[in-house]
């Protein structure tokens, strides 16, 4: 974008009312969005991070909040030699605490756990377009940031799951916008707000302290000699040496770790294999046609912001030309954990919408010129929101068409019939989701061992046994493990999906007690009743098949 953009007077494309409509309007848009399957069972992409805090926060609601410690979260499934009250090492549950005292106050409700988050991203939405209209005094660029930030697949897609990304975003960029105030009006109010609302966005997730680079960056080092502050000051080291606190404090109380970055591969940024994962990322997390924009969008802003020295006179330059900067670290960093999950690339999306938002300003302010009509600018504005939106809705139904079906049925059947104490031995992967269901823990995984399996039923009390169709090797085929499984374990329940006639097997549910061969399956399945449970995807309703014992 040209000079002549930042010289526009105030809302001169909308009138002060017409920018709070068009805004909750993205935020309606927003909510729209994010409320498909909000009831939808756990076994969704992904389900397996779901089911990880969802049983944080219904432990918290009915083991209290300090049962394993200060605020120690406990998961449900621990592993078989582990601390059998799933109390872990972590970074701080906000999200788990936040929805474990809803539970208590409306009930344990999967749609209220996954209401609680929509909000939060919510949240993030409006905190996106004050911090965008703070620091550059745009509307247009303010409003298209808070837009795509709305219509973004990976915010879409996890601003719907249960997870701690949403409470770390709305934090840390609620943190961010008070920082903002606070520069300009540096009283107790916004250094009250800024530092516990930043701090605890960080905590929640440590990854987020990427944003604390650009903010070091346009910090007024010259006020730490002004004796007014000092109080001020020495707040916010206290708010800091409490997040501290907390990170010495948890591994203390668990070795079993959650989300530390306890594991780092810097070169693997150099390897192939690595970019080949990114690339099906950043099409589930941008689109392809984003990431083109983003990348169009960076070289253009930070060259216009460094040839033109905007980034010495307009602070809102200087913070997102730092952030991009400090991205290119961070990313190599945590490249380790950025090729095992998509999810962790949440802290760059205020980034990636600034950017983009940004580039299709650009793109379509010198479209208009070169036509020499001004009014076209909003036009091309419209056009290459539609492609960005049209392709954001394939990318985000790819992530919730993948499903794991069955998950719900077996959990259910284990929740009716189980005894006080039990508990199950899983397929871990994206199994995990059988555990909300199910209302049991699970020991995260089939062992390879039947020393382990056996341990598991002496020591844990795991009569259950659930697979997954990825682990039907260790039913069927292992020589030990199966042999000792099908003398020792009877069949609960079966599911199948029906493919051009045929039944293809989805999961197996035993029980200890009893036998079963692979020859006994058919008689089991053909002389029982066939029940089904119905699903949806993008391209409309499908079922599961199960038949019970």
């Amino acid at each position: 974008m040209d000079d002549s953009q930042d010289n526009q007077p105030k809302s001169s494309f909308l009138k002060k009312k017409g920018v709070v409509i068009v805004l909750i309007l993205f935020i309606l848009l927003g909510f729209y969005l994010r409320v498909y399957h909000v009831d939808y069972p756990v076994v969704g992409y992904h389900n397996w991070k779901e089911t990880h805090y969802l049983t944080e926060a219904r432990n918290f609601a009915r083991e209290g909040f300090f049962s394993a410690g200060f605020f120690v979260p406990m998961w449900d499934y621990p592993g078989i030699y582990e601390e059998q009250n799933g109390s872990h090492s972590d970074t701080f549950p906000t999200t788990p605490i936040i929805v474990g005292l809803l539970f208590n106050i409306f009930g344990i409700s999967l749609t209220l756990a996954r209401l609680t988050n929509i909000f939060l991203s919510l949240g993030s939405i409006f905190f996106m377009y004050l911090i965008v209209k703070n620091l550059f005094n745009r509307e247009d660029l303010a409003l298209l940031s808070a837009f795509i930030l709305a219509i973004n697949p990976l915010n879409i897609f996890f601003g719907r799951q249960m997870d701690l990304i949403n409470s770390a975003l709305f934090f840390t960029l609620a943190g961010t916008y008070f920082y903002l105030l606070w520069l300009k009006l540096p009283n107790w109010k916004n250094t009250i707000l800024f530092s516990i609302f930043f701090a605890l966005g960080v905590l929640t997730k440590y990854t987020f302290v990427l944003l604390f680079f650009p903010m070091l960056f346009i910090f007024p080092f010259k006020k730490l000699l002004d004796k007014s502050m000092i109080k001020k000051h020495l707040f916010i080291l206290f708010i800091a040496s409490l997040s501290l606190a907390w990170v010495l404090y948890i591994p203390t109380v668990s070795t079993t770790l959650g989300e530390e970055l306890e594991s780092t591969e810097l070169g693997l940024v150099f390897s192939s294999e690595f970019w080949n994962v990114m690339k099906s990322f950043f099409s589930d997390n941008y689109t392809l046609y984003g990431v083109w924009l983003f990348v169009i969008g960076a070289v253009l802003f930070a060259l216009f912001s460094i040839k033109s020295k905007k980034y010495k006179t307009n602070v809102g330059y200087k913070y997102f030309l730092v952030y991009l900067a400090s991205s290119i670290p961070w990313f190599v960093y945590m490249s380790y954990k950025l090729q095992g999950h998509n999810y962790h690339q949440y802290p760059l999306l205020p980034l990636y919408c600034l950017i983009v938002a940004y580039s299709i300003l650009f793109i379509s302010v010198n479209a208009a010129k070169i036509i020499n009509v001004k009014k076209l600018k909003w036009v091309f504005v419209i056009i290459l929101l539609f492609f960005l939106l049209t392709s954001s809705i394939t990318s985000k139904n790819r992530m919730f068409d993948t499903q794991f079906i069955g998950l719900d049925v077996a959990g259910d059947y284990i929740n009716n019939n189980k005894l006080p104490g039990e508990q199950v031995v899983h397929s871990s992967h994206q199994a995990y989701g059988l555990l909300w269901h199910a209302d049991v823990k699970g020991t995260g995984g089939i062992p390879s061992k039947v020393d382990d399996l056996k341990y598991a039923l002496n020591n844990l009390s795991a009569p259950w046994l659930f697979a997954y169709n990825w682990d039907f090797a260790k039913i069927f085929e292992d020589p030990e493990l199966s042999e000792f499984i099908q003398s020792n374990y009877h069949l609960e329940q079966l599911g199948f999906i029906q493919s051009n006639g045929n039944y293809v097997p989805v999961y197996i549910l035993l029980k200890h007690g009893g036998s079963f061969s692979e020859v006994e399956i058919n008689l089991f399945v053909s002389s029982r009743e066939m029940k089904t449970r119905e699903y949806e995807n993008s391209n409309g309703k499908y079922s599961l098949l199960y038949v019970d014992k």
